[in-house]
């Protein structure tokens, strides 16, 4: 057996499609001139690439800075949906997590401790991440947009290190703390500052994927961590399964216990390892921040909702 290190971490385009799981217009990207995204005035202020003659109150964009916690990433011999991990080899596995801020476009040595693969053939990967997932980022708009307070103005940026769910409820989190409701309408609360110049650095803003096949946390979860299957995906390596587990590394019951996500994928073409193998992971935060304005106020935008990276790991 060899010692083999993951040696580095690479941004790329067209990679394994994640974050089109979890928001039915984060593959949408924003129509943007040069730097700047096109809004127009009204109650949907935004275009993207999906209906760029139609305006919508959201639309992708590439953030900044992307945070991801990782606890363990690994490949397999066996399905691992029903979160049985014990055919699996790990090339992270951390009980604390490990952090990773992703600035897009880079490369970066992911400093973790070396690991060791057997040689064999493996049908399955696997990722155990953290549903807290960070977004700094600041941006310019064609046109004067509304913000935190009374600010208004074409440039903004992420002002609130506070946490947001998907489903922008309020509602105490064992893991990750109280969330804050970001509907405009509702609570005043935005995520985000906007004015005439940017006036300050902007920071990470956090949002919890805390639900995956409903849209309230009253209508309670399904089976098995909210689990939600997936067919092949244009451009990836495979099909995906995807549930929320507990503190506890346990399927996850309601949203106030989700903390992590299991991501397996059956691969399409299996991982061979060798004694002389290497290992790249590439990720993909382009379109990996949802850009999202108020629909009941003229260009008020609420928050930057974290949606989960494109991932892909290549065996070479």
């Amino acid at each position: 057996m060899k010692t083999l290190n993951l040696n580095k971490l690479s941004l790329l385009i067209g990679l394994f499609l994640v974050s089109a799981f979890f928001t039915t217009s984060a593959n949408a990207m924003c129509i943007k001139v040069g730097d700047v995204i096109t809004t127009v005035s009204g109650e949907t202020p935004v275009k993207d690439s999906r209906a760029p003659t139609t305006a919508t109150d959201q639309c992708g964009d590439t953030p900044d800075t992307y945070r991801i916690v990782f606890y363990k990433l690994a490949i397999c011999t066996a399905d691992t949906k029903t979160n049985d991990l014990s055919s699996c080899q790990y090339i992270i596995n951390s009980a604390a997590g490990k952090t990773i801020d992703i600035e897009y476009p880079a490369s970066q040595v992911l400093d973790i401790p070396e690991f060791s693969i057997d040689p064999g053939t493996y049908p399955y990967m696997v990722a155990v991440i953290g549903s807290r997932l960070g977004i700094k980022h600041a941006w310019e708009t064609s046109s004067n947009t509304g913000g935190a307070g009374d600010g208004e103005g074409k440039f903004c940026w992420t002002s609130n290190t506070g946490t947001t769910a998907y489903t922008n409820e309020a509602f105490t989190s064992s893991a990750h703390g109280v969330t804050t409701i970001d509907d405009y309408d509702v609570s005043g609360i935005a995520m985000a500052t906007c004015g005439a110049e940017s006036a300050s650095a902007p920071v990470f803003t956090y949002e919890i994927i805390n639900i995956l096949t409903e849209e309230l946390c009253s209508r309670g979860f399904g089976a098995n961590g909210d689990t939600q299957n997936f067919g092949a995906v244009p451009g990836g390596n495979g099909s995906a399964t995807i549930a929320l587990l507990d503190t506890a590394n346990a399927f996850a019951t309601e949203c106030a216990n989700s903390h992590k996500i299991l991501w397996t994928t059956l691969l399409t073409t299996p991982h061979v390892v060798t004694e002389d193998s290497t290992f790249e992971l590439k990720m993909r935060t382009q379109g990996a921040v949802s850009m999202d304005f108020s629909g009941g106020n003229d260009n008020e935008f609420i928050k930057t909702g974290a949606d989960p990276i494109q991932l892909n790991l290549y065996v070479n």
